[in-house]
Parts: C-alpha cells; structure tokens; sequence
C-alpha cells in the first residue's frame, strides 16, 4: 500500500466518519453502532466494500427516509471520483443501481 492509498483511505474514513455523525443529527433515535464498530475492526475501505457488497443497508434506508442520501457510503463512494480507485466495478455498480444513477 503506497503513501498516496493510505491518505485517500484516510480521507475517506473521515467522510464517512462525518457522515455517520451527522446522520445521528439528521434522524433522531438513529445510533449508527454497527457502522462504527465496522469501522473500527476493518477500516474506512473493508467496511464500504462489505456494506456495498449487501443488498442493502438499514441506514442507507433511513437515509433516503430522511431524504439526505447524501450522507451514505454509497453517495461518498460514488459522487467523489478520488475514491473509485479503492473500489472494484461491481460496488460502483452497486452504488449507482442504489442512488439510481
């Protein structure tokens, strides 16, 4: 892992660490627990990875719920090309089909 990798990962981790947070602002009651607990055992890049690999996500659908699809791993992935490199075709498939891109 080059110097560049472990900066994008790192830049990475503190959107969707930002984001978790602000969706404990956004949707009262909603406790992101298991995406940090993700995020602590695998890492910003894994814990995307096996989060895209699903068919879906409670808190991307409370998010759409919300209406701040902005705030899910799939919107930070997808919408921010300096992160594609991270990230095989098939979970920036999954992160179009899903922001129905």
């Amino acid at each position: 892992m080059t110097v560049a990798t472990n900066d994008l990962e790192k830049r990475l981790g503190e959107q969707l660490l930002e984001a978790a947070k602000e969706t404990k602002r956004v949707v009262k009651g909603y406790n992101p627990g298991r995406f940090y607990q993700m995020m602590k055992n695998y890492g910003p890049v894994e814990t995307a990875r096996r989060l895209l690999s699903r068919a879906s996500t409670d808190g991307f659908e409370r998010m759409v719920k919300a209406g701040r699809v902005d705030l899910t791993v799939e919107s930070i992935v997808y919408n921010n090309l300096e992160f594609h490199p991270l990230f095989g075709s098939v979970a920036l498939s999954n992160c179009a089909s899903r922001l129905g891109k």
